[in-house]
């Protein structure tokens, strides 16, 4: 039995769609080089391939949970634990995402196909319609 409901994995899977999303319109490079003296330069990262984006987008995911109209009796942050216990959990398998499989839907490759594999996903963790549609409800 998994401590996350298909809605914890949905409303994490969601917000990170949107993060990404909000952060790869970006034509932003990264110069590598790091020692001002050297004359040598790194190769040049583009920002929506790189470690920043992808720490930065895990950093916040929580936080932007924030706007939900969920456990509103609960404060600070108890009242997403289960997010930051599962992107803890789960970060080595969403950059595995972030790295080779962006072509698939997150929700699918993470909820789907790991998070919750071989567990009922129906009962009491409804599949809303709208979930592979984009739409994200606050």
């Amino acid at each position: 039995m998994h401590i996350f409901s298909f809605s914890v994995c949905k409303y994490v899977t969601v917000e990170m769609k949107s993060a990404f999303e909000e952060t790869g319109k970006t034509k932003e490079v990264i110069d590598t080089k790091y020692d001002y003296m050297e004359e040598k330069k790194g190769i040049p990262i583009k920002y929506v391939k790189s470690d920043i984006r992808f720490i930065e987008v895990m950093e916040t995911i929580c936080q932007r949970l924030m706007h939900y109209n969920l456990h509103k009796e609960r404060t600070g942050s108890n009242r997403f634990a289960k997010c930051y216990v599962m992107v803890e959990k789960y970060e080595d398998l969403i950059e595995d995402w972030y790295r080779k499989h962006q072509d698939e839907d997150l929700t699918t490759y993470l909820c789907e196909k790991h998070v919750l594999k071989g567990e009922n996903q129906g009962k009491g963790t409804e599949r809303a319609p709208w979930l592979h549609s984009g739409f994200v409800q606050y």
